[in-house]
């Protein structure tokens, strides 16, 4: 895999992180979507 598509995976991940009142949270919906979308060689 390129550093450049890694990087842009990273990205998304990071971007499905939210901070709720100083508790990070993880949407498991936007995650899922993201495994599944690597998974099957796809971008989102």
């Amino acid at each position: 895999m390129k550093s450049e598509q890694i990087n842009d995976l990273l990205q998304k991940f990071e971007n499905a992180c939210y901070n709720y009142n100083g508790i990070e949270c993880w949407s498991a919906r936007e995650l899922q979507e993201r495994f599944l979308a690597m998974l099957n060689g796809e971008t989102l």
